[in-house]
């Protein structure tokens, strides 16, 4: 099985590499980065089985901006969340921060998505 998660905030959206055989597949990529102009939204993760002509939706999971934590530099153990998929089977682990760069003010979120 092939899997990948598609990550949303806003217009933006990125997603992982394809996971292959597993059927609890983890990715190691890059956290994605989204800039948030407001903490209103919502930053929504889907979970989609690979097919170069169409790939499946498994399930997805929605997590409101206002709810991730910001970043505190004296905290260093990690921030994951287990998620359970909305409209599938299974959940996402994700590990969501909130962070502010430093040439602006405009807050970031960061997520590395887990198993599924």
């Amino acid at each position: 099985a092939e899997f990948f998660v598609r990550g949303a905030v806003g217009s933006r959206v990125l997603r992982t590499e394809v996971a292959r055989g597993s059927c609890n597949p983890k990715w190691s990529d890059e956290p994605f980065k989204f800039g948030v102009l407001s903490m209103g939204g919502v930053a929504r993760f889907e979970v989609l089985q690979y097919d170069w002509l169409h790939s499946q939706p498994l399930g997805h999971v929605e997590v409101s901006l206002s709810t991730v934590p910001i970043e505190q530099p004296e905290l260093i153990e990690r921030r994951t969340q287990r998620h359970p998929l909305i409209g599938g089977k299974g959940e996402l682990e994700l590990e969501l921060l909130m962070i502010f760069g430093a040439a602006s003010t405009e807050p970031i979120i960061t997520s590395a998505a887990g198993g599924a």
